[in-house]
């Protein structure tokens, strides 16, 4: 039984096997040329731009936060300066 099986899982291997090799030589063998054919150019149907007051929007509350960030580690800076110089005297 055991031989049966492995009969007939090789044989279904050897299958898959021939029809992969069939499909590797046609793929060598066949000539690919050397002329390709590109689609012309066509006008498009209406202008595209990038949204403009999107992009304002984005980088004006990026420089916003970016200014409050830096606005805190300066605060956190100075008051460590003077918190220093505090308990040294």
């Amino acid at each position: 039984m055991s031989l049966k099986n492995a009969l007939e899982f090789k044989t279904h291997q050897l299958t898959l096997l021939q029809a992969k090799f069939k499909e590797a030589k046609v793929d060598a063998e066949e000539d690919l040329p050397q002329k390709f054919i590109v689609n012309n150019a066509y006008k498009a149907e209406r202008k595209s731009y990038p949204m403009q007051w999107l992009i304002i929007l984005v980088t004006t509350f990026s420089a916003f936060f970016f200014m409050i960030i830096v606005i805190i580690v300066l605060e956190k800076i100075s008051g460590y300066e003077s918190h220093k110089k505090f308990h040294l005297s």
